[in-house]
């Protein structure tokens, strides 16, 4: 089964907070692009380059899907998202959203 990621974005509105929807075709990179649901290892690490993302904290809201670990590179335009991937999760789509410090968010929209 093939989890392909995509947004279910709900925005928020604020004087203040800039929120961004970019999709990872638009993106430097985001590795894996897409991948499977049932394999024996529900481990997963993405990695992100977008340029400053390595200052957000990611958050991902689906079912099964949980962010284990974020590492930070020497560079900020990278990240690196260790997920777990419960074995009974549900093929789907959803994105990564990333906050920053001064309020703004931007989805990311993998697919």
């Amino acid at each position: 089964m093939l989890v392909a990621l995509q947004s279910c974005n709900t925005s928020e509105s604020s004087k203040n907070v800039s929120e961004v929807s970019i999709s990872n075709t638009f993106l430097e990179r985001v590795e894996p692009p897409n991948w499977f649901v049932d394999f024996k290892n529900t481990s997963l690490q993405l990695l992100v380059k977008e340029e400053s993302i390595g200052n957000a904290t990611p958050t991902i809201s689906y079912a099964g899907v949980t962010i284990k670990k974020v590492n930070k590179a020497k560079s900020k335009n990278y990240l690196f998202i260790d997920l777990d991937i419960d074995k009974n999760t549900k093929p789907g789509k959803f994105d990564i959203v990333f906050k920053f410090e001064n309020g703004s968010k931007k989805h990311i929209l993998t697919s």
